[in-house]
């Protein structure tokens, strides 16, 4: 028997899930807000069409995104080497967001 909860082999595929699930969200996310930002930037008549439906967070923020609203993303770092793998995840969101689409 586990000593506590958190070695226990269902909350273990419980947080697995969890954690896949806050990625897709993520994913989804990043890809809707570069949608908007080619969208906003190019005026070309071939863009794709922005897909909101993929994640449950993306159809949340879907009226929060349309139209003309302003968006702004901060990404938020820490200094201390505890939060490092943190700090470089963020980054790394910010930079996928930013990269031009076949980069």
């Amino acid at each position: 028997r586990p000593a506590n909860i958190f070695e226990s082999l269902e909350w273990k595929k419980c947080h697995e899930r969890r954690v896949s699930s806050v990625r897709k969200s993520v994913s989804v996310l990043t890809g809707v807000l570069r949608g908007l930002l080619m969208k906003a930037t190019h005026s070309s008549s071939k863009q794709q069409p922005i897909s909101y439906r993929e994640s449950t967070l993306t159809q949340l923020l879907q009226t929060s995104l349309q139209e003309e609203a302003r968006i702004v993303v901060l990404g938020t770092v820490c200094p201390s080497s505890k939060s490092y793998n943190k700090t470089l995840a963020t980054m790394d969101f910010l930079s996928r967001l930013l990269r031009k689409p076949g980069e």
